[in-house]
């Protein structure tokens, strides 16, 4: 009941009102984002004078609208053809303006829209839906534009803070869920439930000297060294692969909610779903945000998440092992091949800002005690059980996967019932199970504190309500949507993380078959190893419950799956080592071999494909894992393998009291040794390839090799990642450089001036003015003479010197190879001619990894992806100043085009100079910035990024957005249509805008697009001027930012109040 309260209880909620224009300014178009776009409440004002004086323009006026787009789901007031006309919901309604002085006065909230002309409504749409706000306009200046007024309220959904009702309501139910352990221990001694031991029978006691030199015995043992050892290595490679570890799909997005929620605000989706709460699934970006004042950067972020591999480990080893028994439980065999299984679930998955880190502990930590409460010599069980229910519950508030918690109590249900029953019967035992339910219910409850300790149910329910609306959100029976993504061909798919989902697969069968052969043993008080062997395949069952479906999410099963691959491993161990297994045993092991090497076979088929900048330098980045795509090579190495554990275990037995069938052994212990010898070789495969990533070329990029440098030395250059190798390629002032006097006309056949090609050279920030642009002086062949091949010889262009930190540069599309060519040819200039200096020829530096799905696994394939590549595109290419022959003043460009077929084209630019910027610099003058959320854990030391809070994201000056996707070669399909999950990720999030500013997924900074236009600026990787590093996006300067004022306001409601939920509707254009 108090759990109940605390989601109820009154909070204090704020919201932020906008009013525009500023006090004491005019009216001047400002943009102003609002999350939702649609606020709670509209007010715009316009005096009769200013319609009247717009009507008599010849010209449409915006008088005041909230898009620059016209898009029908913003409000407009503008004079059409001199008529004055309201458009807001998909209508233009006109307006009968009267005579005299008046106001016109536009209303929308909940109940619908209303205009009226001071108090008489000539406009009443009741169920319309609030505009939405991107910007507020006017086309109206100085005296004109006097009087307008605009004023938004955004909804109190989530902004909520506690009352002292709530705070004191937490504060209780903390209490009680002791007082409900507390009960649980009372029931075990007043009920004395579970055995009693021997020393409270009246055995000695040992003395603390006896006791002393027990534990100095173990000590000098060498086993006791050699598992400290390998402890001493799990946390030492878990620390090693936190820094040269690829990323998650989501490291981005959850460190951005992090640094969000770090500030002391609600837990909100920074990027998208209109800010909504992450309640009740916050618990993770709460863990990670603990860490953010130490810093944004990789490492950093990427510590809570070691943290919970370490505790795995020995959550695994010390609570889960001894389950096995006390001789393979302490073996360091079984500790050796824990620590494969471990790596081959947590190292593929676990690492970074992702929830599955802390899932997988939480829900492993829930088996321990749960193994601890049901084992047969724990003498008080209880509290061991509320405990494990605790934990339990607080693990699902970290996501939904944590409802894997529940399959510990389900695999031990026998055993529980008769623990919550005790020795009693009849109504003695009903009451006492129903006093061990309530107080293990008001444990769970805990819970509830962290849900609602920043939310209100109110909140919750519009959270969900918009999780829902946006997805995704599939159902239990579309699970195999997550394997279909686990089978792809890109980082989704990669070949270390189908290999560990598949071998819990495929020894599925051979766990229920090696219980069945224990029959009733195997459901005894003392036995543990049906939990142990069906922890996994229960485990995949209750992910489906889960309600989105990407691969990522197995990621939870890290304690579980490694637990079920060791105990299969020992069960198939133990049978090679006992009597001779029968027909049906021998069956399994030779079909559980075969299993292991088509799921070996099918996994390494996949790339080892990364979300991101992971990729750069990683082997097998687009290709199959070669040789270990090979079922033969499974074949042989599974024969080797098992002939020579076979021959071992023979050799033993026959020591002892005869020995087998070799083919008996081998049908038991070939299946364990194949699943160990595929296990080791994806976790030297993943640890390999990075530390070949971690080194890369001269000159060359990686994420590791940054984390590597900035490990070394906090203060070093590298410490920013990304950012410290990206440059800004602007014009020089003076634009294009100019053909000499008297030399403007170029030699053209085949070729036209001004045109020639597909798409436009685009405008870069700066370049409106006539003269100023890339593409003054221009050529191109596209479709020009009867033959399609042609020859350019451009005028001579006078070269200054580049000064340090400058290149020359010019522009290309089309083809620069097969059968085109562009070269520069210099010269020195005399009193009547020019002397040639020599000839380059640019080409273009080849994408590192070029491969698309994997399809480009040989030479032949990537020529042919070179040769269908998109070519429409304009490239810069430049020239070092060293590479320029010395004493040159002038330059020309040659171009040729031998080509006939439909891509066989060449355009090209004039050259220029252009500045070396980097990017850091660049962006000091831009303002606040948004980094996609794909991109965001490479760009650490970007503090002044665009801001998400109380309904309201500030404007960004510069956006960071992700590559464009490649083509496929294939399909010749573009990445935009390919499914979710491809290697370059931000184009299935809402197109190339991504998710940040894609209206149609909620995005926070939508009003990016919606507001007015954005240009591309010329860029590139210094060192690697081929890899597609992202994009840099500028906002024009048409709109002023932000340039409203805020008035927020803290009001006391109930849990259950608050402004209603989104509506999202079609988007549509009007058409007045």
């Amino acid at each position: 009941m108090v759990a109940g309260l605390v989601a109820i209880a009154p909070v204090e909620a704020t919201t932020s009102t906008i009013t525009w224009p500023r006090a004491g300014e005019e009216p001047a178009p400002t943009t102003a984002f609002l999350v939702p776009y649609r606020p709670a409440q509209l007010q715009a004002t316009v005096p009769c004078t200013a319609l009247q004086g717009a009507s008599r323009a010849s010209a449409e006026t915006t008088v005041l609208a909230t898009t620059t787009t016209g898009a029908s789901s913003g409000l407009a007031i503008r004079i059409v053809e001199g008529t004055p006309r309201l458009l807001a919901g998909g209508r233009a309604e006109a307006l009968a303006l009267p005579g005299g002085d008046c106001t016109l006065r536009v209303d929308a909230d909940a109940a619908g829209l209303r205009a009226s002309f001071d108090d008489r409504t000539v406009i009443d749409l009741p169920g319309d839906p609030v505009p939405e706000v991107f910007a507020i306009t006017t086309d109206l200046r100085g005296d004109a534009a006097g009087g307008l007024s605009f004023r938004a309220r955004t909804p109190s959904w989530f902004d909520n803070a506690r009352t002292p009702e709530k705070s004191t309501l937490l504060g209780l139910q903390l209490g009680l869920a002791g007082l409900a352990l507390t009960l649980l221990a009372l029931l075990g001694v007043v009920d004395r439930s579970g055995p009693v031991r021997d020393d409270a029978r009246g055995a000695t006691v040992p003395g603390p000297g006896r006791t002393l030199r027990r534990r100095l015995d173990v000590l000098r043992r060498p086993r006791t060294w050699a598992l400290a050892a390998l402890d001493v290595g799990v946390v030492v490679a878990v620390s090693w692969w936190s820094v040269v570890g690829p990323l998650t799909d989501d490291d981005g997005f959850a460190g951005l909610i992090a640094r969000a929620a770090a500030d002391g605000g609600p837990v909100g989706n920074y990027v998208r779903w209109f800010d909504a709460s992450e309640a009740p699934f916050a618990t993770s970006q709460l863990l990670v945000s603990l860490v953010v004042d130490r810093g944004v950067d990789a490492l950093t972020l990427r510590l809570p998440s070691v943290v919970a591999g370490i505790a795995l480990w020995f959550l695994v080893t010390r609570g889960v092992l001894p389950a096995l028994g006390r001789r393979a439980g302490a073996g360091i065999g079984v500790r050796l091949l824990t620590m494969v299984a471990l790596g081959a679930w947590w190292l593929p998955y676990d690492l970074g800002t992702r929830p599955e880190s802390f899932v997988a502990t939480g829900v492993t930590a829930v088996l321990v005690l749960v193994l601890r409460a049901v084992h047969a010599d724990t003498r008080h069980p209880l509290p061991w059980l509320g405990i494990a229910a605790g934990v339990a519950a607080l693990t699902v508030t970290v996501a939904p996967s944590g409802l894997l918690g529940l399959a510990p109590f389900l695999l031990t249900l026998p055993r529980l019932g008769q623990l919550v029953r005790g020795e009693h019967a009849g109504s003695a035992a009903a009451g006492r199970v129903a006093a061990v339910l309530v107080a293990l219910a008001g444990i769970a409850a805990v819970a509830v504190v962290v849900v609602f300790a920043r939310q209100s149910w109110h909140g919750l329910l519009v959270a969900t309500s918009i999780h829902q609306q946006f997805g995704p959100s599939q159902p239990w029976y579309a699970e195999w949507l997550r394997y279909s993504y686990l089978l792809g061909q890109d980082s989704w798919g990669s070949a270390t993380k189908r290999l560990p989902v598949l071998l819990l697969v495929v020894t599925t069968p051979a766990s229920i078959a090696l219980l069945a052969r224990r029959g009733r043993a195997a459901l005894g008080p003392r036995a543990s190893e049906p939990v142990l062997l069906l922890l996994g395949p229960v485990g995949l069952a209750l992910l489906a419950v889960t309600p989105s479906k990407w691969s990522h999410h197995f990621g939870a099963l890290a304690g579980f799956g490694a637990v079920s691959l060791v105990a299969v491993v020992v069960a198939f161990a133990r049978l090679g080592a006992g009597p001779e297994p029968g027909r049906a045993l021998r069956a399994t092991g030779a079909g559980t071999a075969l299993g292991v090497v088509a799921a070996a076979t099918a996994a390494f088929s996949g790339p080892n494909a990364w979300w991101g900048y992971s990729n750069a330098h990683v082997p097998w980045a687009t290709t199959p894992v070669t040789p270990f795509d090979s079922p033969v090579l499974w074949l042989v190495a599974g024969a080797v393998a098992t002939s020579a554990v076979s021959a071992g275990v023979i050799t033993r037995r026959r020591r002892a009291a005869g020995a087998p069938s070799r083919l008996a052994v081998a049908s038991a212990v070939g299946p364990a040794a194949l699943a160990v010898l595929a296990a080791a070789t994806s976790v030297a495969v993943l640890a390999g390839s990075f530390a070949v990533a971690a080194t890369p070329p001269p000159g060359g990029w990686s994420l590791g090799a940054a984390n590597l440098a900035s490990a070394r030395d906090p203060e070093a250059g590298a410490a920013c990642a990304l950012q410290d190798r990206v440059q800004v390629l602007t014009t020089a002032n003076g634009g294009p450089l100019l053909p000499q006097s008297g030399s403007d006309r170029a030699d053209l056949d085949g070729f036209v001036a001004g045109g020639g090609w597909g798409d436009p050279l685009p405008a870069r920030p700066g370049q409106d003015d006539e003269g100023t642009r890339d593409d003054t002086f221009a050529w191109g062949s596209k479709d020009v003479g009867p033959t399609g091949v042609g020859t350019l010889t451009s005028p001579w262009f006078a070269l200054p010197t580049p000064r340090a930190g400058q290149e020359l540069a010019l522009s290309v599309a089309g083809r620069t190879e097969n059968g085109a060519s562009i070269m520069l040819e210099y010269g020195r200039s005399g009193p009547d001619t020019v002397t040639p200096q020599g000839t380059r020829r640019l080409l273009e530096a080849p994408a590192p990894e070029r491969g698309y799905r994997g399809f480009a696994p040989d030479p032949q394939g990537a020529e042919l992806q070179d040769r269908f590549r998109d070519v429409s595109t304009w490239r810069t290419l430049t020239v070092s100043s060293d590479a320029i022959p010395a004493r040159t003043d002038r330059v020309r460009v040659v171009a040729r085009d031998d080509r006939t077929d439909e891509r066989g084209w060449v355009a090209v630019t004039g050259p220029r100079i252009v500045d070396l910027t980097p990017i850091t610099a660049y962006l000091a003058a831009r303002g606040r910035v948004l980094v996609d959320w794909t991109l965001a854990l490479a760009w650490p030391c970007l503090r002044d990024l665009a801001t998400v809070g109380r309904g309201l994201a500030t404007t960004p000056g510069a956006l960071i957005l992700a590559p464009r996707g490649p083509t496929d070669p294939v399909g010749g399909r573009i990445l935009d249509d390919g499914i979710p999950g491809d290697i370059v990720p931000e184009v299935w999030t809402g197109g190339g805008a991504g998710l940040s500013t894609g209206t149609d997924v909620g995005g926070s900074f939508a009003g990016a697009l919606e507001a007015g236009d954005l240009e591309e600026v010329d860029t590139r990787l210094a060192g690697e001027p081929g890899r597609a590093w992202g994009r840099l996006l500028v906002a024009d300067d048409d709109l002023a930012r932000d340039a409203y004022d805020v008035r927020s306001v803290t009001t006391r409601i109930a849990g259950t109040d608050g402004d209603p939920p989104p509506v999202r509707e079609p988007r549509t254009v009007f058409a007045p």
